[in-house]
């Protein structure tokens, strides 16, 4: 509504459209004369390059050399700094920026003490890998200036390498995009209204390289993703293993990853670690937790506690066999085993009486005696290591 009323009133008489119009072209008129274009010669990004002491060593860094953007032989000695000293993009040789004269540090002592400061790379070739544009630029030249770009003794340049496949992110209507040289980007975007927020750092490693085509983050492909969502799907999402579909452990399955439309946070990578280095790391979910993998799963501890209200099932959602309690069973084996060992006492001097007069039975004796030899070795050999020192179950 504000601003509905501010454009209905700016424009209701010809007359206030006429001098709205004025005041903007004299404000665009002061900033022509305020911020100029000039193509960047060098940067410093570090103390090894040949000027560092020049820009104040390392109050310096990010510092650019600048000249006319229509000259290649005039090489001016001022140099700029970065407008901002939080939110950064360092240009690249021969690269347009606009440099602004502002107040510096001495303006306490000097009320036209300024210096300049450059903004944002301008993108001359809307492309998020490099914006250069030599002077006079030949085939010849551009093969130079890409030799230059990618050339590893160019202080300048540090370890930047041209890439001819790196792609815009698709737009779509009232975002926000911050992208990298290099195919990482953070997108603030929206689904019907419903905030969604798609970091990603590096792009789909099957990008072609001709063309400029803009892309769509891709969570499966792209190198490494965090997604923020809140009540969007993720079409392309899955947690399929080389043995299929996971979820087969639950009695009650969660929704699927491609289904789920709540709020949630996603991360994909090669390769996820997550360490802390003092403290806990605490997992919980108001459901379930669940853990896939196409080979192992492998825990290493001091000690392992798990505690339920409920049951354990190992093997199978639907197992029914009962563990043992170690402690118990092993009681209950040794009270066996000598009640066994005195039922062998006990009938080994057992007689008969074939002919009036008692002998020793011999095939009692065999027996007794071979079930002693046999609760002896089961007490020495079995018995006394069948209880696990680590493992302890209630």
């Amino acid at each position: 509504m504000i601003i509905k009323q501010g454009i209905a009133n700016s424009s209701s008489t010809v007359s206030s459209k006429n001098n709205f119009l004025e005041n903007i072209n004299s404000r665009l008129n002061k900033l022509e004369a305020f911020s100029i274009p000039v193509r960047v010669t060098d940067i410093v990004l570090n103390d090894s390059h040949p000027r560092f002491n020049e820009v104040g060593q390392y109050s310096g860094i990010g510092a650019i050399f600048f000249e006319s953007f229509d000259k290649i032989t005039s090489q001016d000695t001022n140099y700029a700094l970065p407008y901002s000293s939080h939110i950064k993009t360092y240009p690249l040789i021969d690269e347009f920026i606009l440099i602004t004269s502002l107040p510096d540090q001495g303006r306490n002592q000097s009320l036209s003490s300024n210096r300049y400061f450059y903004h944002n790379p301008i993108g001359i070739w809307n492309t998020p890998n490099h914006n250069a544009f030599p002077y006079l630029p030949s085939q010849e030249n551009n093969q130079l200036i890409k030799a230059q770009l990618n050339s590893p003794t160019n202080p300048s340049q540090d370890s930047f390498i041209e890439k001819d496949n790196i792609k815009n992110i698709t737009p779509k209507s009232g975002d926000t995009l911050i992208e990298g040289r290099n195919g990482q980007s953070i997108r603030f975007s929206n689904d019907e209204g419903n905030p969604i927020t798609l970091i990603r750092n590096g792009q789909n490693r099957t990008t072609p390289s001709s063309g400029f085509e803009p892309i769509s983050e891709d969570i499966k492909n792209d190198l490494s993703s965090i997604y923020l969502s809140s009540y969007q799907k993720i079409p392309n999402l899955s947690l399929e293993t080389e043995k299929g579909i996971p979820f087969v452990s639950y009695l009650t399955p969660p929704i699927t990853p491609s289904q789920f439309d709540q709020p949630q946070v996603i991360l994909n990578s090669d390769r996820i670690i997550i360490e802390a280095e003092t403290d806990s790391i605490l997992i919980s979910a108001g459901k379930s937790v669940g853990l896939f993998s196409n080979e192992s799963i492998n825990i290493e501890s001091k000690d392992i506690n798990i505690h339920t209200d409920n049951k354990i099932r190992l093997g199978s959602k639907n197992a029914g066999e009962s563990v043992l309690l170690g402690d118990k069973t092993y009681d209950i084996i040794e009270f066996t085993l000598n009640m066994l060992q005195i039922l062998a006492d006990t009938l080994a001097p057992s007689q008969i009486y074939p002919t009036g007069a008692p002998i020793p039975d011999a095939s009692t004796q065999a027996i007794t005696t071979t079930l002693s030899e046999a609760i002896k070795t089961v007490k020495e050999k079995v018995l006394v290591n069948i209880k696990s020192n680590k493992v302890k179950v209630e």
